[in-house]
């Protein structure tokens, strides 16, 4: 009896031993292979906005405003990734729809449309590291939407001789494209295959499947073979899924750490690899530079009050900035992982001359951010994420203009609380939640410079409008919601 108490005693300290090894292991310490990843998504989401608006002016003290909106948009995206010792290289495309309805009142004034939106959005970086630790690289950005909208409330105008009600039409295209040139210390690698290596270690040293005493290198050797089965390319996803449970287990039984050939073996390495590694998980350190060139152009037909306008030209805008980020990545342990950036800039921005700018224009922007970001797992199929941001800008304007009325200069704090969550409904099918709050400060000379500016370009306004737009201060309170589908076809 004695015996068979010092057995099973020597059993368990083994298994909580081997399970302490998988719980020790260093995901930053983990060094992924040379691989190609590609992923086609397709995802449905249902938003919403409420916010409510107190503005003050000059004349006006305590502008209640608030707004409500509810839309869909349908988004189709592609990304590419390459990570070797020397290169890291990422592309991303994604056309998406969105279609709006809002609704806002302000006193007795009250207001609802629409909007349809087609967005095509291109970016990617390329970085060469010269050391082990610094590079230069370059990006790009290419941006773009076809946007129309159309909005009715209750105010009325005199057209001739009748009283027409206020019903706008718009039609706009806008081209975005930046092409920043950096360089840098440090370097950001993703380790999702190494935790997707250690959840299923985990679950299958519980079921006995799996041998207990896991060395460091026998865990890394098993976080490789699975980044190289997961970016390798197969026409057909069903033969694919039999090749790589056929090579993991190979693996395993090859390396002595498992022997048997149970169907529940089976089936808890096929759940297991069907369900991760479920998201990015980002480990290290990256500080760079940014040299930033930039241009911006839009157009605009309009029709408001029935009423026919010509064709707005819009100046080219340009601009160039530099800019610094340091962002700083680690896994706590299996199941949490914690992130947090500082982002700085300086711009100079001007445009050309049309028929209807045309005075001169030059504004000088500056801008810094941080967040902080916390991410929980429990297992493969789950996963949480929440944090804080905080923002400043600053507009100065250096604009030479007789008429004094472009006073493009003012400042904004910007702050967000957001959280989200994602759960796998199937291996391909996503569904996710998120929720932001947001509250915003702005003191300005004119109307929605900043709020553009925080988007890398001034905003401007015909100069006879400026007057219209003389808000001296606003709070803005508000919060985004959203639920979304999203299918994984590769």
């Amino acid at each position: 009896m004695k015996k068979l108490n010092l057995l099973l005693l020597s059993l368990i300290i083994f298994a909580i031993n081997g399970y302490c090894q998988l719980e020790n292991y260093s995901l930053s310490g983990y060094k992924p292979p040379e691989y190609k990843f590609h992923s086609l998504n397709v995802q449905f989401d249902i938003n919403g906005n409420s916010s409510f608006r107190n503005v003050s002016t000059e004349t006006i003290d305590g502008d209640d405003l608030s707004v409500n909106s509810f839309g869909n948009i349908i988004d189709v995206d592609y990304q590419y990734y390459y990570n070797s010792d020397k290169y890291q290289t990422s592309f991303y495309a994604s056309f998406a729809t969105d279609y709006h309805y809002n609704k806002s009142n302000n006193g007795d004034k009250y207001s609802k449309g629409f909007r349809f939106d087609r967005d095509l959005d291109i970016s990617g970086t390329h970085r060469n590291y010269f050391t082990s630790n610094k590079f230069y690289g370059v990006s790009y950005l290419l941006s773009s939407s076809l946007d129309n909208s159309r909005a009715r409330d209750n105010q009325t105008t005199n057209i001739g001789s009748e009283v027409v009600g206020k019903d706008d039409e718009s039609l706009s295209f806008r081209i975005k494209a930046e092409l920043p040139i950096s360089f840098g210390l440090g370097r950001i690698d993703d380790v999702r295959y190494a935790k997707q290596a250690l959840f299923m270690l985990k679950e299958m040293q519980k079921q006995g499947y799996v041998k207990a005493d896991l060395s460091d290198e026998e865990i890394t050797k098993m976080a490789d073979k699975i980044a190289l089965l997961r970016n390798k390319r197969f026409f057909d996803s069903r033969l694919n899924q039999i090749y790589q449970i056929e090579q993991l287990d190979s693996f395993l039984k090859g390396n002595d750490l498992a022997s048997t050939n149970k169907a529940s073996y089976f089936a808890t390495l096929y759940d297991q690899w069907q369900y991760g590694p479920n998201s990015t998980l980002n480990n290290g350190k990256r500080l760079t530079f940014s040299l930033v060139p930039g241009l911006y152009y839009q157009s605009v037909r309009a029709e408001s009050f029935g009423v026919k306008e010509t064709k707005l030209e819009l100046p080219l805008e340009y601009w160039l900035k530099g800019k610094v980020d340091y962002i700083n990545s680690k896994p706590i342990n299996l199941y949490w992982h914690r992130e947090y950036g500082v982002t700085g800039s300086v711009g100079l921005y001007s445009r050309t001359k049309t028929d209807y700018f045309d005075d001169k224009y030059l504004i000088a922007g500056t801008s810094a951010n941080c967040y902080y970001n916390v991410s929980y797992t429990p297992n493969t199929r789950t996963y949480f994420s929440a944090g804080p941001s905080v923002s400043y800008l600053q507009q100065f304007d250096f604009t030479e203009n007789e008429k004094s009325l472009n006073n493009n200069k003012g400042y904004q704090i910007r702050s967000s609380l957001s959280g989200n969550a994602n759960y796998y409904l199937s291996p391909k099918l996503i569904i996710s939640g998120n929720m932001t709050v947001n509250y915003n400060y702005t003191k300005e000379d004119q109307y929605l410079n900043l709020y553009s500016l925080a988007n890398d370009r001034p905003y401007y306004t015909p100069s006879n409008y400026n007057d219209m737009y003389n808000w001296e201060r606003q709070n803005e309170f508000y919060i985004n919601y959203s639920v979304k589908l999203t299918y994984k076809f590769m």
